[in-house]
């Protein structure tokens, strides 16, 4: 897990660590309304961290991302 007070680019940032879970506290979004940069409150392998680190942290708005493989077309994974 990470606490990073630096904004950082939500896309690069989701490159630089595949295969785990993020959460971002959203600062700036694009028109419409897709994440572009934030401050990264966490990262993980496992999502039980992220939650507690976002309930943790209590961003107005935050983005809570897999990086690593998507499901295949058709098929969706619940959490």
């Amino acid at each position: 897990m990470a606490d990073n007070a630096a904004m950082v680019s939500i896309p690069e940032t989701e490159a630089a660590f595949p295969n785990e879970w993020l959460a971002f506290e959203v600062m700036d979004s694009d028109e419409r309304g897709f994440p572009l940069r934030g401050r990264l409150i966490a990262h993980a392998p496992r999502r039980a961290p992220i939650e507690e680190a976002v309930l943790e942290a209590q961003p107005d708005d935050f983005y809570v991302v897999w990086t690593g493989e998507r499901p295949p077309k058709g098929m969706a994974y619940l959490l």
